[in-house]
């Protein structure tokens, strides 16, 4: 693969690294949707959390979405330092291969989170057994 010339992966690095500060305050942002339903954040107490998931779902989501966006945005940036002639190969591939190699566990515990998880919170909540939701939550919770 040849990479392009100097002005425009330039362009292409800065429109990345852009993209990623900005999605990210988004993200820092959307944060607040997310900590009710977080291990270590209010309510301390598992049944808070799951019913706060259970009942809120899309709010639940919607705090998510701005996180995976970051992880896209991350890739781009690195792809973008790849592809940026005056960044020496083996540094720009080694912030490529890390941050793919970040974001593969980080994307896949999110993802877990709105699908799986949501199950297993609606369930815990509707039922009173909290011990598979439990179980999820400790699994799950440092991807």
């Amino acid at each position: 693969m040849t990479r392009p010339s100097h002005p425009t992966a330039a362009r292409f690095l800065e429109q990345a690294l852009l993209l990623d500060v900005v999605v990210r305050a988004l993200a820092l942002l959307a944060s607040v949707l997310l900590l009710p339903g977080l291990p270590g954040a209010w309510p301390a107490d598992l049944a808070g959390r799951a019913g706060f998931l259970a009942h809120h779902p899309w709010l639940w989501r919607l705090g998510w979405l701005p996180w995976q966006l970051t992880a896209l945005a991350d890739v781009l940036a690195a792809v973008a330092l790849w592809r940026t002639s005056w960044v020496r190969r083996l540094p720009a591939l080694v912030v490529l291969l890390g941050t793919v190699a970040a974001v593969l566990p980080d994307q896949v515990g999110q993802a877990l989170w709105v699908t799986r998880g949501l199950d297993l919170a609606e369930g815990a909540s509707r039922t009173g057994a909290f011990a598979p939701y439990l179980h999820f939550e400790r699994d799950v919770s440092p991807w």
